[in-house]
């Protein structure tokens, strides 16, 4: 039985959701990844986002990894946002991807694809570190930032490029995240 809102598609019961970026909790900052290609091998980069507790900028990162696939891409994404926290002495980070295979890829054990499994230990090695690292699943309406960053460098030559301020073509997706704008998505319920 059907209630008002809700799509039933192929036995599958989906419900209209609202969805946006969430402030971490008090004493923790948000890493938002995510991964652009063009095709599947193709063209391929990643983008992310760190933000204080208030959703503040704190620094922003571009990396164009050449031609890969899109889980590549997102799972690059996810190692330099690692990185950058570490480097910039963040002991207590939320991480949030959009990929849900991402996500299951390096809250589990790993993966048998030959081409992710060196960049899924190294990703596991960041985690394995002296600090608390949350990892969660995101939908692009509460990513789009990194959605934006992660397109943005396939624009850009090869290589990590980091932003210490936010490009000034992102800062009214910043301001619509601090005020807690939300995007309707249907969900599988």
């Amino acid at each position: 039985m059907e209630k008002e809102g809700q799509v039933v598609a192929r036995k599958t019961v989906k419900e209209w959701q609202l969805m946006g970026w969430k402030q971490p909790s008090p004493g923790w900052i948000k890493l938002n990844t995510d991964g652009a290609s063009k095709g599947n091998p193709s063209p391929a980069g990643a983008g992310g986002v760190l933000r204080k507790e208030d959703g503040v900028w704190i620094v922003g990162f571009a990396r164009y990894v050449g031609i890969a696939t899109a889980a590549v891409a997102e799972l690059w994404g996810v190692l330099s946002g690692l990185e950058l926290a570490w480097e910039l002495g963040y002991r207590h980070v939320l991480l949030e991807v959009d990929s849900l295979l991402v996500t299951r890829l390096i809250s589990g054990s790993g993966s048998r694809a030959p081409q992710l499994r060196t960049i899924v230990r190294a990703i596991h090695s960041w985690l394995e570190r002296d600090w608390q690292v949350e990892v969660s699943h995101q939908y692009r309406e509460g990513n789009s930032v990194a959605d934006w960053m992660a397109r943005w460098s396939l624009s850009l030559a090869l290589g990590l490029h980091i932003r210490h301020t936010p490009l000034p073509e992102v800062r009214a997706l910043l301001s619509g995240d601090i005020v807690e704008v939300v995007l309707p998505r249907l969900c599988s319920i």
